[in-house]
């Protein structure tokens, strides 16, 4: 059971309540694949709204039920379950439709499934491992047992600056997916994808091309119609997402590709574009790596674009080398013998509340503490991962008084800073603040 599995699952579940918790009655809960291999979904159910079931192939801790045969769960009636979730199982069963079968059968009308399944990752054998998966195949496994989808994601995140934790090489690929009759669902639960490449890189995007577009829209003028950059296939989807009526034409030097019309709209050279650029709004058609390099080409040129990605917020090598550069200094400060002590005095600080409960966080919550300084909270963004003897809130909560606020999140020091600016009415220190000043003050 990794991280982002169970943050995902977590998140689901209390997202599609309404459509779960139907009656007063206890909501049964069947969960395939559960014995503890590194951890479980238990806990996510561990309250009177539920009643849960662990479901494998072999007995264990969190089993309670081993169905004689695999694909055909006789010691299960139909229609017992309510929910019927599973994470990490899927690829290591051989014939998953099969299961899907089962899994339409035992839901209730109504019913809901979730499914968590690796789209990347190595091999790893428990005791097979069958498959790899994407959306179109998830969704094809629901067609084929009558079940009618409502969420499809890869690295599906509900914010764009989800924590790490959201992240890994598994890329987990999620189905939502209901029993007829089907109900009225919410809106999609994950706006954008954040997915890990095989070499490491963190790529962030709009789950789908409309998402792409709204977002790239909202901030045209309404009244000018929009030039798109590139008669092309993604042009294409674009133009019938806007609306033939809201764009003018499409702008490529490739004249002889489309010979001067692409999709009934007329195709026009950069430079005829520069001459009528001021009357209409810019949307570059392009992949991410091109839609950047010509947004770029356009501002040397002053000229102002909008692109269908999120342009890159940070960079793996620099998020290290911050930490690199902290835990550096922290190091020469104890092998010195200075103390973070002179820091607190010298400010007259008593009371803080320290933002962001990682490595970092952790480490600066115990050396405070252990010099008398009160924390009177701990701020993080997924507050029901961190744990121990304080008070830990989010980001939206009231943030109780104190003397200041210290942001261990270094790399995200800035943005944080701005974010709580109308929300606390005392300084906000970087980590690296605090350690640089102490450092200075005892010298």
């Amino acid at each position: 059971m990794h991280r982002s599995s169970y943050l995902r699952m977590e998140y689901l579940v209390h997202y599609y309540d309404s459509m779960i918790i139907t009656s007063e009655t206890k909501v049964n809960v069947l969960d395939i694949g559960s014995y503890d291999v590194n951890g479980s979904y238990r806990s996510i159910f561990d309250s009177d709204v539920y009643h849960y079931s662990g479901l494998d192939m072999s007995e264990g801790p969190n089993v309670d039920i081993v169905p004689k045969d695999v694909y055909h769960w006789n010691e299960i009636k139909d229609q017992t379950f309510d929910l019927v979730i599973s994470g990490q199982a899927l690829e290591h069963i051989e014939y998953p439709w099969l299961t899907m079968k089962e899994v339409a059968r035992v839901l209730k009308p109504s019913g809901i499934c979730i499914i968590i399944v690796p789209s990347s990752t190595e091999e790893h054998r428990y005791p097979i491992d069958c498959y790899r998966y994407y959306p179109d195949g998830m969704a094809a496994l629901a067609k084929q047992a009558e079940l009618n989808v409502i969420h499809l994601s890869t690295g599906g995140i509900p914010e764009i600056d989800a924590a790490d934790d959201w992240t890994g090489a598994d890329n987990d690929t999620v189905i939502v997916a209901q029993k007829r009759p089907v109900t009225n669902k919410p809106e999609d639960p994950f706006r954008y994808e954040k997915r890990m490449g095989i070499d490491g890189e963190v790529i962030q995007k709009y789950r789908t091309w409309q998402m792409a577009v709204e977002e790239a829209c909202k901030e045209f003028d309404r009244e000018k119609q929009i030039i798109l950059f590139g008669a092309n296939e993604i042009g294409s989807q674009i133009l019938n997402i806007v609306g033939e009526g809201k764009v003018y034409c499409f702008v490529d030097d490739q004249m002889s590709r489309t010979d001067g019309q692409f999709c009934d709209k007329k195709v026009l050279s950069f430079a005829e574009y520069c001459n009528i650029e001021e009357k209409y709004n810019c949307l570059i058609a392009a992949d991410q790596r091109t839609s950047f390099k010509m947004k770029k080409q356009l501002e040397i040129h002053g000229k102002q674009s909008a692109i269908l990605y999120i342009e890159p917020r940070q960079n793996q090598w620099d998020k290290m080398e911050c930490y690199y550069h902290i835990l550096n200094i922290w190091l020469e400060m104890k092998q010195k013998g200075k103390s973070l002590a002179s820091f607190f005095e010298t400010k007259k600080i008593k009371r803080i509340a320290i933002y962001g409960m990682k490595e970092l966080g952790k480490r600066f919550y115990d050396e405070v503490t252990d010099i008398g300084i009160q924390v009177v909270c701990v701020i993080d963004k997924n507050p029901d991962s961190v744990s121990g003897e304080f008070a830990v809130i989010s980001p939206e909560q009231e943030i109780p008084d104190a003397d200041s606020v210290v942001v261990t999140a270094e790399y995200y020091y800035q943005e944080i800073r701005r974010q709580l600016g109308g929300k606390v009415n005392c300084p906000v220190y970087s980590l690296l603040e605090v350690l640089k000043s102490g450092f200075e003050l005892d010298l």
